[in-house]
């Protein structure tokens, strides 16, 4: 049930930053911390960027809805980013939601894009895996 559609090569290095560092909450705030599946140096988003998505996906998936939007900004970094919740299904009678990320770093022309899928097990949004 591991479901990302990467449409750019370079994209893998976002990806895992955000598998590394993105923490997945519920509504009570507990969390799990998934780990990226290849290793690799990612140093494109700092700790701030990544507290903001954290922050920004919590919010999509907690209180969103299809078509839901969050964005982030951080104006040390130069990074920002917008995501979409774009769909909710049932995965073996779990709820699953699926967000696709926009990234866009300082000093790189092209956004990046990625989908991510969490599931809701155990009272927990998780990445699915």
């Amino acid at each position: 049930m591991y479901r990302i559609r990467i449409r750019k090569a370079s994209a893998r290095m976002v990806l895992g930053a955000i598998l590394v560092s993105l923490v997945v909450l519920s509504s009570g705030a507990t969390a799990q911390t998934p780990r990226a599946p290849w290793g690799g140096a990612y140093t494109r988003l700092t700790p701030e960027d990544l507290r903001l998505v954290r922050k920004a996906t919590a919010r999509l998936l907690t209180t969103g809805r299809t078509g839901s939007t969050a964005s982030w900004r951080n104006d040390i970094s130069g990074n920002f980013g917008t995501m979409e919740l774009e769909g909710t299904f049932r995965n073996r009678g779990v709820p699953c939601k699926r967000i696709d990320h926009v990234l866009q770093f300082r000093n790189v022309a092209d956004p990046r894009l990625l989908r991510l899928t969490f599931c809701r097990i155990g009272g927990q949004w998780r990445l699915a895996n």
